[in-house]
């Protein structure tokens, strides 16, 4: 009986969103990096950072608003990444319907 009952570590979860935080914000700053050297032949990749941006709030959202149960400072942060996500979203739709007009 004793190997058929495993506790889930909390931390590994935690380690994946880290690891995805990391790749998320490497592919920014490369894709910011194309934007300042060329912005007139890398206008696509305006739309994609700010959708990634917006990714990455709405990961760091879900997480604040998962871990609720530690009081209200989780919530209020919870839902100001959600606010900055949806803002984040909103100018991804605005770059990308200029730049395929």
């Amino acid at each position: 009986m004793r190997g058929n009952h495993r506790n889930k570590n909390p931390r590994s979860g935690q380690l994946l969103v880290d690891v995805v935080h990391v790749l998320i914000c490497i592919l920014i700053v490369i894709l910011a990096v194309l934007a300042f050297l060329d912005p007139a032949g890398h206008t696509m990749v305006y739309p994609l950072i700010f959708f990634l941006a917006a990714v990455l709030n709405g990961i760091e959202a879900a997480g604040k608003l998962k871990r609720n149960n530690r009081g209200k400072k989780q919530l209020a942060a919870g839902i100001s990444f959600s606010f900055v996500a949806v803002i984040l979203l909103v100018l991804t739709v605005v770059s990308a319907s200029s730049v395929w007009r």
